[in-house]
């Protein structure tokens, strides 16, 4: 993430507020849509293959 604000900053004339406004938008977004769905994995294929939009393929289906 850090690196991305770095990519950002770069390429656009952001204020140091501005800069700090969007890396933490930045890390609450990573929060929610990797971190939290990541959490829940706890090594289950289904939560994984969600996330990832893949289908899910679990017991009978699986084999």
């Amino acid at each position: 993430m850090a690196q991305e604000v770095r990519r950002l900053q770069s390429r656009t004339n952001l204020t140091a507020i501005e800069r700090d406004e969007v890396a933490t938008v930045l890390r609450r977004l990573t929060a929610r849509l990797v971190l939290t769905p990541l959490t829940a994995w706890n090594g289950d294929q289904r939560v994984a293959a969600d996330f990832l939009g893949l289908p899910n393929r679990s017991g009978k289906e699986a084999a």
